[in-house]
């Protein structure tokens, strides 16, 4: 085969790695090492894969930051998970600690305690019928496996569900 007819075939493999990728990503955002792994399962060849993930982040089509930045919006503003189990969630879409860390400083995201307390009242309500420790214990499993801080979750608890009380939670 000559230099030619190579680089043919690696120009159209590239094209086909390049609409596979831009259909994805005109769904949704995607980081590098995730798009990355979803062309790897389609079977296109590494070299490909990298040679196209490099024109599109130099097109500004691919960016790890924005990204980042999009998924820590979004999270935030529906306040249905916390801090750790949003970074926790861009580190298996393959972004990097030092991205994450910057990012997540950029963007100033707080009232992380706020967004625990209002998601334990939301909460709160599907377990009024337990015995109030119980209910509790509950709600802060509850809000721990959503990633909120172990301080912030004890403070909201508290807030929704002071210690004492009745046994169970009336309507």
């Amino acid at each position: 085969m000559t230099d030619a007819e190579l680089a043919r075939l690696r120009a159209a493999e590239d094209i086909q790695i390049r609409e596979q990728a831009l259909r994805w990503l005109d769904r949704r955002a995607y980081a590098r090492a995730e798009l990355a792994r979803r062309l790897r399962q389609k079977q296109f060849p590494s070299e490909g894969i990298e040679r196209v993930l490099d024109r599109l982040k130099n097109a500004g089509v691919l960016n790890d930051e924005q990204f980042a930045r999009e998924w820590i919006r979004g999270h935030s503003r529906t306040g249905s998970l916390g801090g750790r189990r949003v970074r926790a969630e861009l580190r298996q879409k393959g972004l990097s600690d030092e991205v994450i860390e910057l990012v997540w400083a950029e963007t100033g995201e707080t009232g992380e305690e706020q967004a625990c307390e209002e998601l334990a009242q939301r909460k709160w309500r599907t377990y009024r019928a337990l015995p109030r420790e119980a209910a509790r214990r509950r709600l802060a499993s509850f809000l721990t496996r959503r990633g909120f801080d172990v301080n912030d979750v004890i403070r909201a608890v508290d807030r929704v569900a002071p210690r004492g009380g009745e046994d169970t939670v009336e309507f």
